[in-house]
């Protein structure tokens, strides 16, 4: 038969085995739903680069060879088409 203190000892123990594992499980939950939000993320980046591809194409149809920058949303053509 356990004495009281080691009763409480298990119990401690056990009780801390119980959250240690429930925050490992909390934890595990939210790793995936970052892997899938991050997944979603790279999705809508490789949508956008598209897009922007497809822009530049047409602003060099338009006004010739360049570069986009898209902070200053201003098209440079390349010195060499001018």
């Amino acid at each position: 038969m356990l004495t009281k203190k080691e009763i409480e000892k298990a119990n401690r123990i056990k009780d801390d085995f119980r959250s240690n594992r429930s925050e490992i499980q909390i934890t595990q939950n939210e790793m995936e739903g970052l892997s899938i939000r991050i997944n979603e993320l790279l999705d809508n980046l490789e949508k956008i680069r598209n897009e922007e591809r497809t822009f530049v194409e047409k602003l060099s149809k338009k006004y010739g060879q360049g570069v986009l920058d898209p902070i200053q949303l201003t098209y440079k053509i390349d010195d060499k088409n001018k």
